[in-house]
């Protein structure tokens, strides 16, 4: 078959992505009853390859995370660049940028994907590609180096953004890069045995105890349906703490399908009643901005009311705003006040962030003693950053250490991008999966028998 395309305007022409969505959307009308039987043949096999190949990418971050990176060449790149930005004057984007700049880009790319890991991982994204353009094609597009490939130009401005960060020597935050996260920090506070559950079935605390058990997928009595019902009966009663199970557990969309629009509304139940767990995932709802329109503003009073609850991880986010220039009045001392408000608490990333402004004096006066004394308290926590900041500042000048955290955010964040753009070509598939659904019923309505 042959596609011919036209379209009328100034300058009239079809991007690559373009054709690629253009066959696809061909391929799955023409030949969308014959791919429910493929489907079916193939959806055990194809969801068992997704599910090795998120848990490998999966693992490659946290060996990313968990071992160090000091590649020679990528720092003597990213201090050549930080020279040539010392009298640059255009716009710190790479499409702007002079050729030597660009060649010095491109080249600390090319030295992060020598990166085993790094060169795996792209491996890994190349094959969820082809098996999508194996729907409409036979012959696969050629592999081309992570430099050159357009989908991944976002890590170019990456590059700019870190070198800008050493020529200013900018506050960096490295638990937006990291895979260890604040998984604690969506813990209910509730510490009763689930055991006590199953007493008294119309009293709302039990109800969110029996509810919690069975959305626990390491519990025996997993069933996620029956653990909504259950919490519902507690929510509707007025229990806050089974509003903010239910609001985290349909964001999260692990044990159910995510639905943003009850996610949020039983989180704001939850704040409604002064739960500081629910004003926290609020907070990073809304300053995260990928479910909902960004909100700082809705973001820092989010934070603000959690950090008066005492909670250290809105503390430590609050800090953040105030450091990034997003909070409504930016202030650094303020910043400072909170972070040690989270550190005294034993918050690592908050240990790990204020020993490192204190190590290089970032808005604070350098305290060498003290940076040291946080930063070894973050690194016996399991902070693998903390460690490497401890480690190389001792082999290191302080410029060379902190090229050395330059280097290992960039091969952090490189591995963000690829493996978020797997991610979506992934829910890009999940169109096929609904098509093959609709298939089902309509087939079911014409009388035909399924197997």
């Amino acid at each position: 078959m042959h596609l011919i395309s036209y379209s009328s305007g100034k300058e009239p022409y079809m991007t690559e992505h373009g054709l690629q969505t253009f066959k696809s959307d061909f391929a799955r009308e023409i030949f969308k009853n014959d791919l429910y039987q493929i489907y079916q043949d193939q959806t055990e096999h194809r969801d068992a390859l997704r599910r090795t190949g998120k848990e490998k990418m999966s693992e490659i971050v946290r060996k990313i995370n968990d071992d160090s990176y000091d590649n020679d060449i990528v720092k003597l790149l990213l201090q050549n660049l930080v020279g040539e930005l010392r009298s640059y004057k255009g716009k710190t984007v790479y499409g702007y940028m002079p050729k030597k700049v660009k060649n010095l880009i491109d080249g600390i790319v090319d030295e992060l994907a020598k990166d085993a890991r790094i060169s795996e991982l792209y491996n890994l994204w190349y094959e969820q590609k082809e098996n999508i353009v194996r729907t409409y094609q036979d012959t696969m597009p050629q592999r081309i180096p992570l430099s050159q490939n357009k989908e991944f130009r976002t890590i170019k401005n990456a590059v700019i953004q870190e070198a800008l960060t050493l020529l200013h020597n900018g506050i960096t935050f490295e638990d937006d890069i990291s895979f260890i996260g604040d998984s604690e920090a969506s813990d209910d506070g509730y510490k009763a045995s689930p055991k006590n559950a199953w007493n008294e079935p119309e009293n709302m605390l039990c109800q969110y105890l029996r509810g919690r058990d069975y959305l626990d997928d390491g519990s025996d009595d997993f069933d996620p349906e029956e653990g909504v019902k259950w919490l519902e009966m507690s929510a509707e009663q007025g229990f806050d703490l089974a509003m903010y199970r239910l609001g985290k557990t349909y964001y999260q969309g692990e044990v159910l399908e995510k639905d943003i629009g009850q996610a949020l509304k039983w989180l704001w139940a939850a704040e409604s009643k002064n739960n500081q767990f629910a004003r926290y995932l609020l907070g990073k709802i809304y300053l995260k901005g990928e479910d909902v329109p960004i909100d700082y503003v809705t973001a820092e009073e989010m934070f603000q009311r959690a950090a008066a609850q005492g909670s250290q991880y809105a503390q430590y986010s609050l800090a953040k705003m105030h450091l990034k220039g997003q909070a409504r009045y930016n202030s650094v001392a303020y910043a400072v006040e909170l972070l040690t408000e989270s550190a005294d608490k034993g918050y690592q990333w908050a240990e790990y962030q204020l020993g490192k402004m204190y190590l290089y004096g970032q808005g604070i006066d350098r305290n060498y003693e003290l940076a040291v004394l946080l930063l070894s308290s973050a690194a016996e926590k399991g902070n693998t950053f903390a460690q490497r900041l401890l480690d190389n500042y001792q082999t290191h000048s302080g410029s060379g250490a902190s090229t050395v955290l330059a280097s290992l955010r960039l091969l952090a964040r490189l591995t963000q991008i690829i493996r978020e753009d797997a991610d979506k070509k992934d829910k890009g598939r999940a169109i096929d999966r609904k098509l093959m659904r609709k298939i089902h019923e309509k087939k079911l309505a014409q009388g035909l028998k399924m197997e």
